[in-house]
């Protein structure tokens, strides 16, 4: 089975993946983990950016500075889409390979911009993770030390977090306290435990 878990950002996506992970005793994937080591120098995602015009973001070792990256993609749209059109389909490869390689486990695999690529249909489950938004800013700001207008315009490309959590078939809510998450968690994985089982 192959469960998606996803949300905006600073929801708590990481936190909630490798709880269920442990209570399932699932495989958990990331894929902003696969993302930034498919930009690794060498590697083929690398390889196809710098080819196709990315040269701009390397440092004087021929290493991606993924902060000037980072800040590039959101105020370049077509920055964005030409990198999303390289990394997305060799993600989505890893996770495909991740689940055949383990058809006896369970697949858990936190993907942020599931509904942004159209992945919905490669679920069996999907549950959005989601946060109020001054909650979630404050975390952004706190743990990646960007600015909350840069925080902004993150959220403003993402699809929003009321759409997610209405074509999501569970949601968490992550705006309390970690012990009120835990909770739902708990419930979730009762529920998730008996649809795998039968």
């Amino acid at each position: 089975m192959l469960i998606g878990i996803t949300g905006g950002i600073g929801s708590g996506k990481s936190k909630v993946a490798e709880r269920l992970g442990k209570l399932l005793c699932g495989i958990v994937i990331s894929a902003d983990d696969v993302c930034r080591d498919l930009l690794e120098a060498g590697r083929e995602g690398y390889n196809q950016f710098v080819h196709s015009g990315g040269r701009r973001f390397l440092d004087k070792h021929g290493t991606i500075d993924r902060h000037k990256l980072r800040a590039a993609l959101f105020t370049e749209a077509s920055l964005r889409a030409q990198l999303e059109s390289i990394l997305h389909p060799l993600v989505l490869q890893n996770i495909r390979n991740v689940v055949n390689n383990n058809l006896k486990s369970v697949v858990i695999a936190e993907v942020p911009l599931l509904y942004e690529s159209g992945w919905q249909d490669e679920f069996d489950i999907i549950i959005s993770v989601f946060c109020q938004e001054d909650s979630l800013i404050d975390r952004v700001v706190k743990r990646d030390g960007t600015s909350r207008e840069e925080v902004g315009r993150i959220i403003a490309a993402q699809i929003s977090v009321q759409e997610k959590n209405r074509s999501a078939d569970y949601v968490v809510d992550n705006s309390a306290a970690w012990k009120d998450t835990e909770k739902q968690l708990l419930i979730l994985a009762a529920k998730l435990q008996k649809i795998i089982a039968g």
